[in-house]
């Protein structure tokens, strides 16, 4: 580290006000702790939090709910790192979305705005690069019916070139939808038929019109919909000052957000062990399943892919996890993935663990002999081209092979794992089953040598933006 802030406090706050990637917490710590820093963490107080805090060594790190984050003692800390940054057109802060998600109703918006209000340093991380951009807001419509506590929020999006996306709002009525689009000012139907969205399963009534000029509402007054201005997030504006920096997971993520924000940069945190992982013959040695330690989720995940490629290969996969809800079965992915395997009469080749406490999951994926993401180009709506998967932290924390996607692959620079083109996952299985000891040896060897590249990158990216934000 450079001399100008060497007289600052030694330590950082991390804040995490969304209601997960708590599971990157030891990496952020141990990141920061290799260039000087002691990080605390101002977090959510929920099971998976304290979990994950309760695997951390405890030893000289303060824990915050991050629900009181007005009572945190700021002066002490020299920067904070922001662990999920979003903006209002997530939704995070809609009553629907805190209920589900079990967000923390006193916790702030953790956006620019909060960043702005803290006055530190600081580094927030971009997750989502894709909603980050896609879900900018220009105007909120709150959706207001008579006789009913809440209200419900819909966003209206726009594209790069500033045209309001013509899948704002959808009526409720399926057999002949209008869609809404904001012209010359003013909410207008675009017509009967056609394409469009209904944001967050809200539905509009048919007889939805103007009565001011930011007002629309039904004939009997019983549903209106209030339009909000919004300011739109400025990432690149939030940077150009120096005191703040952003980065991003993935080095695709960094080229989608630079046309917007060309100072973003993108950090990898992989580090649950201090100093990443070493080669361990025994592990090599030990290591028999084939692991899938992620969400069980048809809309995010090769489930059917999986399904088929063991029936073809007659492979064991372990499902590891595989939800945050201890009432594991009760999950309908969980329902619907038994019932497939068990159409296919493949029950023995399938093993749930079910839910697994955060130690007990780590240790469960430290043994495996691979790892299986299941995610692609095409999967989640493309999300992947510019977000990292869960299964990479994994794999580099703890020097485990994985079976992944060429192309995700090449983009993070994993081509030494078992990779596979065009969904033949079929082939990428027998290729990893045919591995000898020494083959397979060799294999551990050169992920561990990734890992360590990496967290020398990691480290040069991160004193590079302390330097630069604590000048």
């Amino acid at each position: 580290m450079s001399a100008p802030h060497a007289a600052l406090p030694r330590r950082a706050l991390l804040i995490e006000c969304c209601p997960y990637h708590e599971e990157l917490f030891p990496a952020w710590r141990n990141m920061v702790a290799d260039l000087g820093y002691r990080l605390d963490i101002a977090a959510i107080d929920g099971p998976p939090q304290r979990q994950v805090l309760a695997a951390m060594d405890p030893s000289g790190m303060e824990v915050y709910d991050v629900g009181r984050l007005h009572e945190v003692p700021l002066h002490q800390y020299a920067f904070v790192l922001l662990a999920s940054v979003v903006h209002a057109g997530y939704g995070l802060n809609t009553p629907l979305l805190r209920e589900r998600f079990g967000f923390v109703p006193e916790a702030p918006l953790p956006d620019l705005e909060l960043l702005a209000e803290l006055g530190l340093p600081s580094l927030a991380i971009v997750h989502e690069p894709l909603a980050w951009i896609e879900h900018r807001p220009i105007a909120c419509f709150e959706l207001t019916r008579l006789g009913e506590e809440r209200d419900e929020h819909c966003f209206l999006r726009f594209f790069d070139d500033g045209r309001w996306s013509a899948d704002c709002l959808l009526d409720a009525d399926a057999d002949n939808p209008r869609q809404w689009i904001q012209r010359d000012g003013e909410l207008q139907p675009l017509g009967d038929g056609g394409r469009g969205l209904r944001l967050s399963g809200i539905g509009l009534p048919r007889d939805l019109e103007p009565v001011s000029d930011d007002t629309y509402a039904t004939q009997d007054r019983r549903t209106r919909l209030v339009r909000r201005n919004y300011r739109t997030p400025d990432l690149a504006a939030h940077l150009a000052g120096g005191r703040h920096a952003a980065a991003t997971l993935s080095p695709g993520g960094q080229d989608y957000l630079r046309p917007l924000a060309p100072d973003v940069e993108w950090l990898l945190p992989f580090e649950l062990v201090r100093g990443g992982p070493v080669q361990d013959s025994q592990i090599a040695i030990d290591a028999t399943e084939f692991v899938y330690a992620a969400g069980i989720d048809y809309r995010r995940k090769a489930l059917v892919e999986l399904v088929d490629a063991v029936a073809a290969t007659g492979q064991e996969i372990v499902m590891v996890g595989g939800t945050r809800d201890p009432e594991f079965d009760a999950d309908p992915h969980v329902r619907k993935l038994r019932h497939q395997i068990a159409e296919r009469g493949l029950e023995g080749h399938f093993h749930f663990t079910g839910h697994l406490e955060h130690g007990a999951f780590l240790d469960r994926v430290r043994r495996a002999r691979f790892l299986l993401p299941l995610v692609d180009d095409l999967r989640d709506a493309g999300a992947y081209l510019t977000r990292l998967p869960a299964a990479v932290l994994l794999s580099l924390g703890f020097g485990v092979p994985m079976i992944l996607d060429e192309n995700l692959a090449r983009r993070l620079g994993l081509e030494m794992m078992i990779t596979y083109a065009e969904g033949d996952l079929v082939g990428a299985l027998e290729e990893a089953r045919a591995l000898d000891d020494s083959a397979y040896r060799d294999l551990r060897a050169a992920v561990v040598e990734r890992a360590g590249e990496q967290r020398r990158r990691n480290r040069s990216t991160l004193a590079a933006i302390l330097d630069r934000i604590l000048e």
